[in-house]
């Protein structure tokens, strides 16, 4: 009985757990705009169905650590046409139209 008990609150505990993130992250979408300028050190990312933090447009900062990985990350998957999962940042947090991304997964398929 005990066993049934634990198994059944690990059970509630993951199914709760996986949807819950301490940052907004988006769906599966595609990228199909890059801007970079050269004066702030940014990067915008524009993509094509998701829409997270009020905005489809956001904004990879150069400067920061891994900065370059992200955008490098970005544009292969613009080019090579990949599904991706954008993360938005946990220091900013949404702020509309350009809202910085933490990270970026890109999908083999």
């Amino acid at each position: 009985m005990k066993i049934k008990l634990v198994l059944i609150a690990l059970s509630v505990v993951t199914l709760f757990s996986s949807s819950v993130f301490s940052e907004p992250t988006s769906g599966v979408t595609t990228i199909y705009s890059i801007k970079p300028y050269m004066l702030t050190n940014t990067v915008f990312v524009e993509v094509s169905s998701e829409i997270i933090c009020q905005t489809r447009t956001f904004k990879i900062d150069l400067a920061k650590l891994n900065g370059k990985a992200t955008y490098a990350a970005a544009l292969s998957a613009m080019m090579a046409n990949k599904k991706v999962m954008l993360e938005i940042s946990d220091t900013t947090g949404c702020t509309d139209w350009g809202t910085e991304l933490q990270s970026i997964t890109v999908f083999a398929y």
